[in-house]
């Protein structure tokens, strides 16, 4: 896999899981913009965007998972307070949260199928551009 989670679990410990399956990535992007006054109205701007915050979501799937590994997902890393990425490829860490609000309980019996999850992740930290 391309990427694993680090995850602080309900008992203190660490777990982590290797995604195998492709990573989707995108870039949020919030600007700020001001107004000013001009007289040459070809080349200045009017609305002038002074600063961007962008931050990085991913949306990943786990592979297929047993009952049991499916509950230690909901009751571990869906509920954890302390969760990071981790590009294999690049090593670079770093600190995400997890922004499903909701999560299901899948079980092999309910439509007999191994149960996975899709993760919704954003970085928790906020690149400035100006």
């Amino acid at each position: 896999g391309d990427y694993a989670l680090y995850y602080l679990n309900s008992f203190g410990g660490w777990d982590s899981l290797l995604l195998n399956n492709k990573v989707n990535k995108s870039k949020s992007i919030n600007s700020y913009t001001t107004e000013k006054y001009i007289r040459n109205l070809n080349v200045d701007f009017e609305q002038y965007r002074y600063i961007s915050e962008l931050q990085n979501s991913y949306d990943v799937n786990t592979n297929l998972l047993t009952d049991e590994q499916a509950t230690n997902i909901v009751d571990n890393l869906f509920t954890s307070n302390e969760v990071y990425l981790h590009n294999l490829n690049t090593d670079i860490i770093n600190a995400v949260l997890i922004t499903n609000n909701k999560v299901s309980y899948k079980r092999y019996s309910d439509n007999l199928e191994l149960p996975y999850f899709t993760i919704n992740i954003k970085e928790s930290q906020i690149q400035l551009k100006r």
